[in-house]
């Protein structure tokens, strides 16, 4: 009897054993009754490009952190829609996430370009951070997304825009009259100075700066030598198109709307630390980046304060030139020439 009730004993536990395994493998969500949200993410960088490794990266913490209620599967660019269709793509809920750089929405919302940053007014991640957070133009940027059913999670400081070329640049005037792959503030910018602004996809940018169509590019240090730009330009140009360029997380709003106040809590907070993490990973390649550029021949060029300072102007003429055209932009430029005034940048 005693064997028996052994036997019964090692059994029992031997099933709870096995029901706990189970309730852990579907997951403590599961197994509470939580909803999991199964959503997709696609980025606008290329597979297998670093920052994609961090975002990617991101979506394993977000699922840790939530307990895995939030279940996001990452895509590069192109791999579900084209990049040019992901704003529409998803507004209408094809997929539920972009990790984005916003100059691509201009022709949706104006305020869009205010997400990719100010050229020659934020200076650095605290001004970015200062003007979205401290002087609200992260909620008017969300209010402008709104409309078109989406919710803009986060906007944050990601790394300086130089300009690589073939000539250099040392003055204002060297940019007149050249053709220059750019895109969003900083190609009004650059057209106020003179040049031709073209657009074209990180990866065509090579081929069209060696076959002669534009002389020059704005992007981040390492993304010009990770795209091999060095191998087909002379100079950088270490003052800043774009002291802070931001980049951006955005959801299709029905799917926010869908998740429990803590979630969203936990979401939003989780975001920052994204930025954090791209800000550290992209400065820190700038950095090692630039010795690299040193030993393959490429030499350095800065503009002198007064210089820079007509940069800042341009950037004022282009802030006014669309307000006028925008009621909503102009409330929001009127806040960055504010704080333009306060730190400096114009007086």
């Amino acid at each position: 009897m005693r064997q028996r009730k052994g036997i019964c004993f090692l059994v029992m536990v031997l099933v709870a054993v096995l029901i706990s395994s189970a309730y852990v493998e579907k997951g403590w969500a599961q197994a509470a009754g939580k909803k999991v949200f199964k959503w997709r993410m696609q980025s606008f960088l290329p597979a297998g490009h670093p920052q994609n490794v961090v975002t990617k990266k991101w979506c394993e913490e977000v699922k840790q952190i939530t307990n895995d209620q939030i279940d996001i599967t990452f895509f590069a660019v192109n791999e579900i829609v084209p990049t040019i269709e992901a704003w529409e793509a998803c507004s209408k809920g094809v997929f539920e996430m972009i990790f984005d750089w916003s100059g691509y929405w201009t022709g949706k919302t104006l305020m869009a370009a205010y997400a990719t940053g100010v050229p020659f007014t934020a200076r650095s991640a605290s001004d970015y951070i200062a003007l979205m957070r401290g002087q609200g133009l992260l909620e008017m940027i969300r209010t402008a997304y709104a409309r078109h059913n989406l919710f803009l999670l986060n906007s944050f400081p990601a790394h300086a825009q130089v300009f690589m070329s073939r000539f250099p640049v040392n003055k204002v005037d060297d940019f007149r009259g050249r053709k220059i792959r750019t895109a969003s503030f900083m190609a009004d910018v650059l057209k106020e100075a003179g040049a031709s602004p073209v657009f074209v996809p990180m990866g065509e940018v090579y081929g069209g700066i060696e076959r002669g169509v534009f002389e020059g590019s704005t992007m981040a240090i390492n993304m010009h030598y990770s795209y091999g730009i060095h191998e087909v330009t002379k100079y950088l140009l270490m003052t800043p198109i774009n002291d802070v360029e931001g980049l951006n997380v955005i959801i299709n709003m029905n799917a926010w709307k869908s998740l429990p106040d803590d979630l969203k809590l936990l979401f939003e907070h989780s975001a920052s630390h994204l930025g954090e993490m791209h800000s550290n990973y992209v400065y820190t390649a700038d950095v090692e980046t630039l010795p690299k550029l040193q030993a393959k021949g490429i030499k350095f060029t800065y503009l002198p304060d007064a210089e820079r300072s007509k940069m800042a102007g341009f950037m004022v003429k282009v802030l006014d030139n669309y307000s006028k055209k925008d009621p909503e932009f102009a409330r929001a430029t009127e806040v960055v020439k504010k704080y333009m005034r306060a730190v400096g940048v114009l007086k």
